[in-house]
């Protein structure tokens, strides 16, 4: 079984160690949209939401407010 999974995933280009049930939503404080994404090694244990500005609302790159981080209970984390 874990063998056709491999297969599976990566005939539709899934990488070698995602793991689909372990991902984090990472939300736009702007626009709300959302999207999945595995966690990075760099941010904070315990992160389970982190909240960005994307590039359709910030094509510039000018806003500079640092990414946050939350738990499970949507508490703020400290920036790694």
């Amino acid at each position: 079984m874990i063998a056709i999974n491999r297969l599976i995933d990566q005939a539709c280009g899934i990488p070698p160690g995602w793991n689909p049930l372990y991902t984090i939503p990472m939300t736009c404080r702007r626009c709300n949209q959302s999207r999945m994404v595995k966690p990075d090694e760099t941010d904070p244990p315990g992160t389970a939401a982190m909240r960005i500005t994307c590039p359709d609302c910030d094509p510039d790159d000018t806003d500079k407010t640092p990414v946050e981080f939350f738990d499970n209970q949507t508490n703020p984390l400290p920036h790694p």
